[in-house]
């Protein structure tokens, strides 16, 4: 299985630069089996990034690099900011859009658990960053759409 992996917002943005739109670093169908992207609501300091409206948006692009793939969501995280207790309800918003099946190509997502940065300082993207972090997490994950039970042959 071979997945292509964007960054959802590269750097510099396709906004700033046209020629790094994900599109342009698209192999074709022919190679590829899986299309996933990394998406960060925040990554430091600042405002985070809308999941819905971003995703939106998002969700157009990658549709018209493949209009058969199924796309994944490979790296999803958001910083703790202890300041503005935003990280629950970020966490709700995410995965509640994505089990409510308004991304219905979208068929696996990953939390990115990495607790500390290249420089070892603490990136406070841990699922469990806070108790209400995780709580939040629990709950986002725990309806059915997000589990996939194995069989086990001869059941």
């Amino acid at each position: 299985t071979w997945v292509f992996h964007a960054d959802a917002f590269g750097h510099p943005s396709s906004t700033q630069n046209p020629g790094n739109a994900i599109r342009n670093y698209y192999p074709g169908d022919d190679w590829v089996d899986w299309i996933g992207v990394s998406f960060y609501g925040r990554l430091r300091d600042g405002p985070a990034k809308d999941f819905v409206a971003t995703m939106d948006a998002l969700y157009v692009e990658l549709e018209k690099i493949s209009p058969t793939k199924p796309f994944a969501i490979l790296e999803i995280g958001i910083r703790e900011d202890f300041a503005r207790t935003d990280k629950p309800r970020w966490i709700a918003q995410a995965y509640g859009t994505l089990a409510a099946g308004r991304y219905p190509r979208i068929k696996a997502v990953s939390w990115w658990n990495k607790p500390r940065r290249p420089n070892g300082e603490r990136s406070y993207l841990e699922i469990d960053s806070s108790p209400q972090s995780l709580a939040a997490y629990r709950e986002a994950v725990a309806p059915d759409i997000f589990v996939e039970t194995a069989r086990v042959s001869g059941e």
